[in-house]
């Protein structure tokens, strides 16, 4: 994984702060914003004040101990003294290493990366906020630059200055260290199938994910796939009941608002693509990276219960818990987008 491009740090020494940029490169000319949209643009290269992760100090001291997968963020895992596992996301991302090998020197290069813009940098901040609220599972992501320190060992060289997001890692029980939650295991969706067509007396609670699929509407998130799911297994006499933990942020509040952009936000153009606005206007887009999931999943719920769900999380998140949760993004974001997000929200 290569380092995502950031600015040089202008570091506060005694706060143990540094001011860095998200994605300064996402800045362009009067004619790109025309073409490809304002985006989430003066969010990616406002500078905003972040802590350094103390990694001497915080859960009893913390130590990577390897490379994290996935194709567009870099990502270190790191382990806790008290044994606890997070993992640490750089915010910006490089989807050119999503592309065919022969494509990356080329003007889809140029163009692919362009739409990272679309998403916001800290969308999963207020989103966790949010979820506090509610009783679905979820990781608490917070943000960190990784200090130039011996403790991130052979890291050090590449990852030092990197700007990220530190969450905790939903895993299963482990020497004496409790599972994500309390669960009795933690698997991917693939396992979490495997079990219940193996067992009938494995499920899944279809209200739970049905709740965590209607908050996936409501944040205009339509990037949940499979992978984008681990499911926490509490274990019964004879089997055990999954609930969802969903999983990687990037797409919530998503904006195309640029001549091709807004063209890809069409249901004949790209299936999965929706502009995050003050009304929901494409349902099937939305769920479209879920079908599979929601098909398999959601089909023994009736028309009340899902409405039931949704009156629970209209209940839940409340125009104060939405003002509340836009606390969670830097001082500076409030001012650019934070303010405009709780209005659609």
């Amino acid at each position: 994984s290569e380092q995502p491009e950031n600015q040089p740090p202008t570091t506060d020494a005694i706060a143990g702060t540094t001011t860095v940029a998200a994605g300064p490169n996402y800045q362009t000319s009067r004619a790109g914003r025309f073409f490809f949209g304002d985006l989430h643009r003066q969010s990616w290269v406002q500078p905003v004040t972040v802590p350094f992760l103390p990694l001497d100090t915080l859960f009893g001291g913390l130590k990577p101990v390897a490379v994290g997968g996935g194709r567009q963020t870099t990502s270190l895992k790191i382990k806790a003294a008290d044994g606890r596992e997070f993992v640490f996301r750089s915010v910006n991302k490089d989807p050119v290493k999503a592309l065919d090998p022969r494509l990356r020197e080329t003007f889809a290069a140029s163009l692919i990366r362009e739409f990272t813009a679309t998403q916001h940098p800290y969308g999963a901040l207020p989103v966790s906020a949010l979820l506090d609220r509610t009783d679905i599972l979820h990781a608490r992501p917070r943000l960190y630059v990784l200090p130039d320190h011996p403790a991130l060992g052979s890291y050090r060289q590449q990852y030092a200055g990197l700007f990220g997001m530190l969450e905790d890692r939903p895993r299963k029980p482990e020497k004496g260290v409790p599972g994500f939650a309390g669960a009795d295991d933690v698997d991917r969706s693939f396992t979490m199938f495997r079990k219940i067509y193996d067992d009938n007396d494995y499920r899944v609670d279809a209200r739970a994910f049905a709740k965590a699929r209607v908050f996936d509407i409501l944040i205009g998130d339509w990037g949940r796939h499979e992978d984008n799911w681990k499911w926490a297994l509490y274990k019964n006499e004879k089997g055990g009941t999954f609930l969802p933990v969903p999983r990687d942020r990037d797409h919530s509040f998503s904006a195309w608002d640029g001549l091709f952009t807004s063209l890809l936000d069409r249901e004949w153009a790209r299936p999965n693509v929706q502009h995050f606005d003050y009304e929901i206007r494409g349902i099937r887009s939305l769920t479209w990276p879920a079908r599979h999931l929601d098909r398999l999943l959601l089909t023994s719920l009736s028309l009340d219960d899902w409405q039931q769900v949704t009156a629970e999380l209209q209940r839940q998140i409340t125009e104060s818990a939405i003002d509340s949760a836009m606390l969670a993004f830097p001082e500076e974001i409030r001012r650019t987008s934070g303010n405009k997000i709780a209005a659609k929200l």
